[in-house]
Protein backbone atom coordinates (compact mmCIF):
# COMPACT_ATOMS: atom_id res chain seq x y z
CA UNK A 1 0.00 0.00 0.00
CA UNK A 2 1.46 3.71 -1.55
CA UNK A 3 1.79 6.27 1.59
CA UNK A 4 -0.03 9.21 0.58
CA UNK A 5 2.48 12.16 -0.74
CA UNK A 6 2.56 15.60 -0.94
CA UNK A 7 4.85 18.01 -3.28
CA UNK A 8 7.30 20.03 -0.67
CA UNK A 9 6.29 24.27 -0.99
CA UNK A 10 10.12 25.04 -0.68
CA UNK A 11 12.01 21.98 -2.14
CA UNK A 12 9.38 20.67 -4.97
CA UNK A 13 10.22 17.41 -3.80
CA UNK A 14 7.61 14.91 -3.32
CA UNK A 15 7.49 13.31 -0.25
CA UNK A 16 5.57 11.29 2.41
CA UNK A 17 3.04 12.82 4.17
CA UNK A 18 4.24 12.29 7.47
CA UNK A 19 7.36 14.06 6.47
CA UNK A 20 5.29 17.62 6.62
CA UNK A 21 4.53 19.07 10.13
CA UNK A 22 0.29 19.01 11.15
CA UNK A 23 -1.69 21.86 10.28
CA UNK A 24 -5.10 21.13 11.09
CA UNK A 25 -6.54 24.83 8.95
CA UNK A 26 -5.17 23.24 5.71
CA UNK A 27 -6.98 20.45 3.56
CA UNK A 28 -5.00 17.60 3.88
CA UNK A 29 -3.90 18.90 7.73
CA UNK A 30 -0.39 19.26 7.02
CA UNK A 31 2.09 22.48 6.42
CA UNK A 32 2.83 23.58 2.94
CA UNK A 33 6.87 22.88 3.66
CA UNK A 34 8.26 19.61 4.75
CA UNK A 35 10.10 19.31 8.04
CA UNK A 36 13.91 19.77 6.99
CA UNK A 37 12.57 22.75 4.58
CA UNK A 38 10.57 24.05 7.67
CA UNK A 39 13.69 23.83 10.02
CA UNK A 40 15.76 25.71 7.51
CA UNK A 41 13.24 28.79 7.08
CA UNK A 42 12.58 28.73 10.98
CA UNK A 43 16.80 28.81 11.33
CA UNK A 44 17.00 31.38 8.76
CA UNK A 45 14.29 33.42 10.44
CA UNK A 46 15.86 33.51 13.60
CA UNK A 47 19.64 34.56 12.16
CA UNK A 48 17.66 37.61 10.43
CA UNK A 49 17.16 40.92 12.03
CA UNK A 50 13.44 40.77 12.29
CA UNK A 51 13.76 37.10 14.01
CA UNK A 52 16.12 38.75 16.92
CA UNK A 53 14.05 41.24 17.85
CA UNK A 54 11.19 39.04 18.01
CA UNK A 55 13.16 36.59 20.46
CA UNK A 56 14.56 40.01 22.08
CA UNK A 57 11.27 41.30 22.42
CA UNK A 58 9.63 37.61 24.10
CA UNK A 59 12.89 37.69 26.66
CA UNK A 60 11.88 40.98 27.65
CA UNK A 61 8.26 40.51 28.17
CA UNK A 62 6.62 38.94 31.29
CA UNK A 63 6.31 35.36 29.72
CA UNK A 64 9.91 35.36 28.88
CA UNK A 65 10.90 36.27 31.76
CA UNK A 66 8.67 33.44 34.04
CA UNK A 67 10.58 31.57 31.40
CA UNK A 68 13.67 32.22 32.29
CA UNK A 69 13.04 32.27 36.13
CA UNK A 70 11.85 28.55 36.29
CA UNK A 71 14.31 27.42 34.09
CA UNK A 72 16.92 28.96 36.29
CA UNK A 73 15.52 27.56 39.42
CA UNK A 74 14.85 24.02 37.88
CA UNK A 75 17.79 21.57 38.39
CA UNK A 76 19.59 21.81 35.05
CA UNK A 77 19.55 25.82 35.19
CA UNK A 78 21.29 26.06 38.81
CA UNK A 79 23.78 23.37 37.60
CA UNK A 80 24.54 25.60 34.30
CA UNK A 81 24.62 28.75 36.25
CA UNK A 82 27.28 27.23 38.93
CA UNK A 83 29.33 26.01 35.97
CA UNK A 84 29.33 29.66 34.84
CA UNK A 85 30.12 30.83 38.37
CA UNK A 86 33.38 29.21 38.34
CA UNK A 87 34.44 30.35 35.16
CA UNK A 88 37.04 33.08 34.89
CA UNK A 89 34.15 35.06 32.94
CA UNK A 90 31.75 34.30 35.76
CA UNK A 91 33.69 35.46 38.49
CA UNK A 92 34.17 38.81 36.88
CA UNK A 93 30.95 39.27 36.04
CA UNK A 94 30.52 38.39 39.89
CA UNK A 95 33.02 41.24 40.81
CA UNK A 96 31.14 43.73 38.71
CA UNK A 97 28.28 43.26 40.11
CA UNK A 98 29.66 43.21 43.81
CA UNK A 99 30.89 46.80 43.08
CA UNK A 100 28.05 47.92 41.01
CA UNK A 101 25.04 50.10 43.11
CA UNK A 102 22.44 47.05 42.73
CA UNK A 103 25.10 45.15 44.44
CA UNK A 104 26.09 47.01 47.19
CA UNK A 105 22.15 47.30 47.66
CA UNK A 106 21.65 43.69 47.72
CA UNK A 107 24.75 43.10 50.23
CA UNK A 108 23.19 45.47 52.51
CA UNK A 109 19.54 44.00 52.61
CA UNK A 110 21.61 40.66 53.49
CA UNK A 111 22.18 39.50 50.62
CA UNK A 112 20.05 37.88 47.45
CA UNK A 113 17.01 36.39 48.72
CA UNK A 114 16.32 32.85 46.93
CA UNK A 115 13.25 31.39 46.24
CA UNK A 116 13.74 27.91 48.13
CA UNK A 117 14.32 29.48 52.01
CA UNK A 118 11.13 31.89 50.55
CA UNK A 119 9.23 28.57 49.23
CA UNK A 120 9.93 26.88 52.70
CA UNK A 121 9.29 30.25 54.97
CA UNK A 122 5.86 31.03 53.72
CA UNK A 123 4.44 27.36 52.59
CA UNK A 124 0.92 27.40 52.63
CA UNK A 125 -0.53 31.26 53.52
CA UNK A 126 -0.19 32.75 49.98
CA UNK A 127 -2.91 30.43 48.59
CA UNK A 128 -5.75 31.74 51.02
CA UNK A 129 -4.74 35.23 50.01
CA UNK A 130 -5.83 34.44 46.60
CA UNK A 131 -9.36 32.95 47.01
CA UNK A 132 -11.52 35.02 45.39
CA UNK A 133 -13.60 36.74 47.55
CA UNK A 134 -16.40 34.89 49.78
CA UNK A 135 -20.00 35.06 49.41
CA UNK A 136 -21.64 34.71 52.53
CA UNK A 137 -20.67 35.22 56.18
CA UNK A 138 -19.96 32.17 57.38
CA UNK A 139 -17.39 31.44 54.16
CA UNK A 140 -15.97 34.48 55.26
CA UNK A 141 -15.47 33.24 58.82
CA UNK A 142 -14.62 29.79 58.09
CA UNK A 143 -11.43 31.32 56.36
CA UNK A 144 -10.66 33.61 58.54
CA UNK A 145 -10.28 30.04 60.99
CA UNK A 146 -8.37 28.24 58.32
CA UNK A 147 -5.78 30.95 57.78
CA UNK A 148 -5.57 31.69 61.77
CA UNK A 149 -4.64 28.34 62.13
CA UNK A 150 -2.39 27.81 59.15
CA UNK A 151 -0.39 31.01 60.86
CA UNK A 152 -0.08 29.13 63.90
CA UNK A 153 1.26 25.97 61.79
CA UNK A 154 3.98 28.35 60.09
CA UNK A 155 5.08 30.14 63.21
CA UNK A 156 5.55 26.52 64.71
CA UNK A 157 7.29 24.65 62.37
CA UNK A 158 9.33 27.71 61.29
Amino acid sequence: MLKPRKLCGSCGVEKPLDLFYRKSSSKDGRQPHCRQCQSTRIAAHHKSDKGRAAQKRYRESPKGHARDARYNNSEKGRARIKRYQRTEKGKRAQKRYAASEKGRKAQRLGGVRRYAEAKEKVPKILDLYRLEEPETHREKQLLMKELERRKREVRHDG
